[in-house]
C-alpha cells in the first residue's frame, strides 16, 4: 500500500482537483491522508465530504502549525503504507503516476524513486529539466547531495533533488527521520527533510522521462502578501537547521556562507520586483544587506541570474552603478 500524505490549507478552489487526481489513480490501493492544518476556508469541510465518499481517505483535523511542516509530520505518524508520498493540496497526480512509481521502486528496490514536475502557470505547461535515468548508491547519494553541496554552497552535476513531492519513498526511511525535524520550519522544509533522508537513504533510482507530478506554480511573488519581518525570521530558523545538521554530521561546512548569502540575493531579488510600499522595500533591503556576510556573493549571483533584466543585483552590490530609474529611489535610501 501506499501512504500519500496531503497537507491542507486554506486550498478550497483546488482541492476537489488535487483528490480527484488520487482517486482516479490507476494504482488504486491507496491510503490518503488529508491533515486540514487549522483551515479558515471549506476546505476542512470538504475533506470530510471526500472521506465519506472513499473508504481510502482518512481526514486529521489540527490546529494551524505555521506551514506544511506540520501536515507532513502528522500525516507520516498516522499513515500505515509500505511507502509514501506527497502532495500539495493545490497540486496533481497524472493517472498512472502511482502504478509506474510502486513499478520502479519494486524493480530497483530503492529506498525512493525521483521523478519531475510539469509546472503549470494558468494554461500554459513547461516540463522541468530533462533528468536521465541513473541509479545512486549510498556514497554517491552522500557525496552529492550533502558532502558537494555543504562544502561548495552550490549543486554541480548531482541530479539529486532535495524536493518532498517529486520522490516515491520507503516508508521506513521516512519514519526513521521525521522526528528529527524542526517543526518550527516554515519554508524550506522540503530541503531540510531531504537532508536527512539523503543521510540515511542507501540507494535511489532517478527515472527518465517520467513528468507525471503537476504542479501550480504561481506567476505572483509571495512576499507582497506576508510580513516582511517574519519571511526573513522563517528563512533564518531554516538557515540554522540546515548549519546545525551539516557540522552534527561531520560536514565541511565551507559553503555554507555561500548558500545563506544565496537566500539573502534571492529575497533582495524578491523584493525589488514585488508590489511593496517604497518604504517597505527600503527597510527589507536594508536588514537584508546587513545579513548579507560576503558583498562579492551578491555579483556572483547577480552574473548566475540571467532571468533578471535590469541591473538590481548589481546595484545592491556596487552601490555606485547606473541604476534604472524605476529603482533610483530605493537606491539613493540604501546607498546609505
Amino acid at each position: 500500500m501506499i501512504s500519500v500524505i496531503v497537507p491542507v490549507y486554506n486550498v478550497e478552489e483546488y482541492l476537489d482537483e488535487c483528490v480527484q487526481s488520487l482517486v482516479d489513480q490507476t494504482y488504486s490501493n491507496l491510503e490518503i491522508i488529508l491533515v486540514d492544518d487549522g483551515s479558515t476556508d471549506n476546505s476542512g469541510t470538504l475533506c470530510d465530504i471526500w472521506a465519506s465518499k472513499d473508504e481510502r481517505i482518512k481526514v486529521i483535523h489540527q490546529k494551524n502549525s505555521g506551514g506544511a511542516r506540520g501536515g507532513v509530520i502528522t500525516g507520516v505518524k498516522a499513515s500505515c503504507g509500505r511507502y509514501i508520498a506527497f502532495l500539495d493540496s493545490d497540486d496533481w497526480y497524472l493517472p498512472h503516476s502511482f502504478e509506474i512509481f510502486r513499478e520502479n521502486i519494486i524493480k530497483y528496490d530503492a529506498d525512493l524513486v525521483e521523478y519531475e514536475y510539469l509546472n503549470f502557470y494558468g494554461s500554459r505547461k513547461e516540463k522541468t529539466s530533462h533528468r536521465k535515468f541513473e541509479i545512486l548508491s549510498e556514497e554517491q547519494i552522500k557525496q552529492q547531495a550533502l558532502k558537494d553541496y555543504f562544502r561548495t554552497g552550490r549543486q554541480f552535476a548531482s541530479q539529486w533533488s532535495y524536493g518532498r513531492t517529486d520522490k516515491l519513498y520507503k516508508a521506513e526511511i521516512v519514519k526513521q527521520i521525521i522526528d528529527e525535524l524542526d517543526p518550527k520550519i516554515t519554508i524550506y522544509e522540503d530541503m531540510e527533510m531531504n537532508f536527512h533522508i539523503a543521510n540515511v537513504c542507501k540507494k535511489a533510482v532517478i527515472l527518465e522521462n517520467c513528468h507525471f507530478y503537476c504542479w501550480r506554480r504561481s506567476v505572483e511573488g509571495s512576499i507582497s502578501k506576508r510580513m516582511i519581518d517574519k519571511t526573513i525570521d522563517e528563512h533564518l530558523v531554516y538557515l540554522d537547521a540546515m548549519e546545525k545538521f551539516a557540522t552534527e554530521n561531520g560536514f565541511d561546512c565551507s559553503g555554507v556562507g555561500i548558500i545563506r548569502d544565496s537566500v539573502f540575493v534571492d529575497l533582495m531579488v524578491m523584493a525589488l520586483f514585488n508590489n511593496l510600499p517604497l518604504s517597505k522595500k527600503i527597510s527589507y533591503l536594508k536588514r537584508l544587506k546587513k545579513l548579507v556576510k560576503n558583498k562579492k556573493h551578491i555579483t556572483e549571483f547577480a552574473n548566475n541570474h540571467a532571468f533578471i533584466t535590469c541591473n538590481a543585483l548589481r546595484y545592491v552590490a556596487h552601490f555606485d552603478c547606473v541604476v534604472p530609474s524605476v529603482l533610483s529611489q530605493i537606491y539613493l535610501k540604501i546607498k546609505k
